[in-house]
């Protein structure tokens, strides 16, 4: 005989939800974290085996390095130059730095508007000019007359550099592709500072030594590999051969560790269904992938590698 129970007015007629519930198999997932990412970067990043912890960028000799830029201070509506930031020019880096300030004084602002010329072609120069704000595109005369664009120079670049000691008639034009503020030196002010003639004639070997060397290896300041293409007779072949940097740069791993620490009792005795030590395990992994990426991304502007993670290293390009 089931004899039913009676809460207030209400008659029970099954067992209660609640306690069936307890009696139940839940299907559980996996511990899960919201700090997970997708980490788009680690998965579309080429990485490299590396062996010691140790990544050793090997490149090919550079004999002349870029041309620096100069850093130009803009402040309501007018343009500086520190002596020692006009000093890191390599054509000036021999002056004395009393000299160096003494030209930085000397230098005159200049505005021009949109498609201005500021330098043509053929036409003779007296001034040393630095951009300060702005973009111009740099332009020689092709074989038919056409203009053919060969760069681009925005704020820190400088050009004109040889009219500062000698009469020589410009290679290029010079247009500007937005308005620009110029920086300029002329020849007369150059000739104030630099009364010495020893002076000056350090400085034109300096301008013309980079003049050569820049004309005489290719676009990143390798030298060029010497080859020949012929197909008559018995051509003399050339000699080359590839130099190397004789101190690459290295990157040391960084590392990203923790120390886990799993009672056994709970993985002896709550292993079912899920096994305790692995989820740990993963979940310890992916938060050391996200500060792997987090370091990739929040790098300093000095290149520094990303943690090592399972001893593997992007290369920095």
């Amino acid at each position: 005989m089931v004899t039913l129970s009676t809460t207030g007015n209400r008659s029970q007629q099954s067992i209660d939800i609640k306690a069936a519930r307890n009696l139940a198999i839940t299907t559980n997932t996996v511990p899960q974290t919201t700090g997970i990412t997708p980490r788009w970067l680690l998965h579309f990043l080429p990485w490299v085996q590396v062996q010691s912890g140790t990544y050793r960028v090997n490149r090919t000799k550079i004999v002349l390095k870029q041309t620096p830029k100069v850093y130009v201070s803009n402040d309501n509506g007018r343009s500086t130059i520190a002596p020692e930031d006009l000093k890191a020019l390599p054509i000036l880096a021999s002056l004395d730095l009393s000299y160096v300030a003494a030209l930085s004084s000397r230098l005159q602002q200049e505005t021009f508007g949109l498609g201005e010329t500021v330098v043509t072609e053929g036409q003779q120069g007296d001034k040393f000019y630095i951009v300060a704000q702005g973009k111009v595109e740099v332009l020689v005369a092709g074989e038919q007359g056409e203009e053919l664009r060969v760069a681009v120079l925005g704020a820190g670049d400088y050009f004109g550099e040889v009219d500062l000691y000698k009469e020589a008639p410009s290679q290029a034009t010079v247009r500007t592709l937005t308005p620009v503020r110029f920086l300029t030196l002329s020849k007369s002010s150059f000739d104030e500072v630099l009364t010495q003639e020893e002076l000056k004639a350090g400085f034109a070997l300096a301008v013309e030594d980079r003049l050569r060397l820049k004309a005489s290896l290719n676009r990143y300041g390798e030298e060029p590999i010497s080859l020949i293409a012929d197909y008559e007779g018995e051509t003399e072949v050339p000699h080359s051969y590839v130099d190397y940097e004789s101190e690459p740069q290295e990157y040391e791993l960084s590392v990203v560790q923790s120390i886990l620490r799993v009672h056994t009792r709970v993985s002896d005795i709550y292993n079912e269904p899920i096994n305790q030590l692995r989820e740990q395990l993963r979940l310890t992994v992916e938060g050391i992938k996200e500060q792997q990426e987090w370091e990739i991304v929040n790098a300093a502007s000095t290149p520094q590698p990303p943690p090592a993670g399972a001893g593997l290293f992007h290369s920095p390009g």
